[in-house]
């Protein structure tokens, strides 16, 4: 079921999918474009399936909340295990809005993640704000962890919710029916034979 609400939300999203800019805006501070290219490498990495760029981008402690998860952030390994197995990433590129410093070595970054892919043949949502948080170590920056959510607020979480009202009714409608086709197979006609399936 669940896979079908995802696939109602990235048809939902999918109009509005918008080219993600290749560089950050002018007057941003050298860290704020280094959080920037960070962020695009790790797209990158993601769209490549290449395991060793997205260990290197993320630190060891790195979690990830998701829309719909309960329970605690997913943490690294479990992501990049999922991101390279179960999910198929055509495209992935993050627009990095804003960068706020919360120290010298901490940062915060808001931003839209642009991602085509699909969960075991189904497509996902394809739009999310997401909110990363960034820690710098050895003079490079990398991820601690991620808060996501499906763009575009309350439409977008009523879209998913609706997934699940139009999946029971899909489902019911198609139980009935198959109901409906056992009994008339079963069932004597007037010459005595049962009619035959359809």
């Amino acid at each position: 079921m669940i896979t079908v609400q995802l696939a109602l939300l990235a048809f939902v999203q999918s109009a509005s999918v918008a080219q993600v800019p290749s560089t950050p805006p002018a007057g941003w501070t050298s860290d704020s474009v280094a959080i920037a290219e960070a962020s695009r490498a790790w797209m990158r990495a993601l769209q490549d399936g290449d395991r060793p760029a997205l260990e290197s981008l993320l630190t060891p402690e790195f979690a990830l909340d998701t829309p719909g998860r309960e329970g605690p952030p997913l943490p690294k390994e479990e992501w990049i295990t999922n991101a390279l197995t179960i999910l198929e990433t055509d495209s992935a590129g993050y627009e990095v809005l804003h960068v706020r410093r919360l120290g010298p070595d901490l940062a915060v970054s808001n931003g839209r993640l642009y991602w085509k892919a699909r969960l075991k043949g189904v497509p996902i949502p394809r739009l999310y704000d997401v909110t990363d948080v960034w820690v710098r170590s050895e003079g490079r920056w990398q991820v601690a962890g991620r808060d996501a959510d499906f763009a575009g607020g309350s439409v977008a979480k009523i879209a998913f919710a609706g997934g699940i009202g139009v999946t029971a009714f899909a489902w019911a409608l198609t139980a009935l029916v198959r109901r409906w086709r056992r009994r008339r197979a079963t069932t004597p006609s007037a010459s005595g034979r049962a009619n035959p399936s359809p």
